[in-house]
């Protein structure tokens, strides 16, 4: 007795390209949406739109200059994924920029800087110890998706362009489970309450890594 043989197409190449083209749109649309939402919240600096900038009286602001991050990261994975070499550039170089000075003022514990000129006094209540700042685990995010950034623009070093961007976005998503959970506060003495990242802030982080990842379906 002859048993039937059973195919399972598991690997069929002819439907790889289209496989590719749908990841590859799927990376565009997240990018822009992160650019969106980094843009959304300076032009909500601009014109004094508080809902914009923290989405809730209960939840904290994005600052600006995590807002511009949000918006080179987004625009540098489109960029990066059309060879756009020299746009690709400057957005990762500013992203890594923004990270790199955030996470020293951080590590160094500096007082207000230059490098908050930017978030308004009045507007909206800080929730981190310098206002303007981004918190830590933001100016790694930002270092993380920068280089995830390079090596897409640059074509290079792609596989560890990829563990970068899966880095990056873990840092979002964690910021995102934790407001989910409810950890995303701690009491720093009396009625100031310290809020890390905003949640905004984290779910642009986590798209602007996952289009980094999905921009290269091959790797």
């Amino acid at each position: 007795m002859t048993l039937p043989r059973l195919s399972i197409a598991v690997d069929r190449p002819e439907h790889r390209p289209t496989a590719a083209l749908r990841l590859q749109r799927a990376s565009t649309v997240l990018a822009a949406a992160a650019a969106l939402i980094g843009a959304a919240v300076l032009i909500g600096y601009a014109t004094r739109t508080s809902a914009v900038v923290r989405l809730s009286p209960r939840l904290p602001p994005m600052y600006p200059n995590a807002a511009l991050g949000l918006m080179c990261g987004g625009l540098g994975v489109i960029a990066g994924a059309r060879s756009w070499k020299w746009q690709g550039t400057v957005a990762a170089a500013v992203l890594g920029a923004i990270g790199v000075v955030g996470l020293w003022l951080n590590i160094a514990e500096s007082g207000p800087t230059w490098f908050e000129r930017l978030f308004p006094d009045g507007f909206v209540t800080a929730t981190t110890p310098v206002g303007g700042r981004p918190v830590a685990e933001t100016c790694v995010a930002f270092i993380l998706l920068a280089g995830a950034l390079g090596s897409l623009t640059w074509q290079r070093w792609a596989v560890l362009g990829q563990a970068l961007a899966v880095a990056g976005t873990s840092v979002g998503l964690s910021a995102v489970v934790g407001y989910i959970l409810g950890v995303d506060r701690t009491s720093l003495g009396g009625s100031l309450v310290y809020v890390g990242m905003a949640l905004h802030t984290g779910l642009g982080i986590a798209l602007v890594g996952m289009a980094a990842i999905l921009a290269r379906p091959t790797v």
